[in-house]
């Protein structure tokens, strides 16, 4: 069955494009939606909130060279301080890069798609889908009538697809810099071998670069944990997927994009 030829076939429709369709008639007032756009807005905050957290997490490690060394109770060395400050230092660096350099990619991807006005790339693609869709309430109620779909291959379709395009970031972006913010979360939490809640309590000043590393490696960690486990489902359900569809899976998105 996984071998066999597809049922379908992408055909290129040179109407799908913006400049046939209005999307003022798509143009939808209803307070579900009106959340949905809402949320939009706190995903493009999440992704500012990510590369802010992460290069002010740098700063904290690059800056105090003890803050996570030696621990002054025990004079053991902590987990992190295995991996040479100057290790740790290269490895945010490649990895900030790396992150920048995949953005100024999706941006370049982006840009030219938004210039093909074309309908199934711009809904496929993270750049193009939130520069319409932020520009313009009735573009994003055209793209949320497009991702309806009743068929559950289909849901799975887009579901993979979309959470297996960040995959690329997730690992050699953001892999080394969770890497390390995993040994930092061990060694706040763990200084004796023992869990401790005193970087979790608010109160006293004298432990602040800690304090604030605590918190901005955790949620940094938490979100980057959340990707993973989103990835790891979609790798699993891209498999029988794969057999279903038995054929590319973005051109059987756009396929059923150009459908609708």
């Amino acid at each position: 069955m996984c071998c066999s030829t597809a049922k379908w076939k992408r055909e290129v429709v040179q109407d799908h494009k913006f400049d046939f369709v209005d999307v003022e008639v798509f143009r939808d007032g209803s307070p579900i939606l009106r959340i949905k756009y809402g949320v939009l807005f706190i995903l493009v905050i999440k992704a500012i909130l990510i590369y802010s957290l992460d290069v002010g997490t740098a700063y904290q490690l690059i800056t105090n060279t003890n803050l996570f060394g030696t621990n002054k109770d025990t004079g053991k060395k902590n987990i992190g301080i295995v991996i040479d400050a100057n290790v740790r230092k290269w490895l945010y660096v490649v990895s900030i890069v790396a992150s920048f350099s995949l953005l100024l990619w999706e941006w370049r991807k982006g840009r030219r798609i938004i210039r093909s006005r074309d309908i199934a790339y711009s809904y496929t693609n993270v750049v193009a889908y939130r520069f319409y869709s932020i520009r313009s309430y009735s573009h994003f109620c055209f793209f949320a009538q497009i991702g309806v779909t009743e068929h559950l291959w289909n849901r799975i379709a887009f579901f993979v697809y979309f959470t297996l395009k960040g995959w690329k970031r997730m690992i050699f972006a953001d892999g080394p810099r969770q890497f390390l913010n995993a040994l930092t979360l061990w060694d706040l939490m763990f200084p004796n071998g023992q869990f401790d809640w005193r970087p979790l309590l608010p109160n006293g000043a004298a432990d602040f670069a800690k304090r604030a590393a605590f918190f901005t490696t955790t949620l940094s960690f938490c979100l980057w944990a959340l990707s993973a486990i989103l990835t790891a489902i979609a790798c699993i359900l891209y498999v029988p997927l794969l057999c279903n569809i038995r054929g590319n899976l973005k051109e059987y998105v756009c396929h059923k994009i150009d459908k609708r």
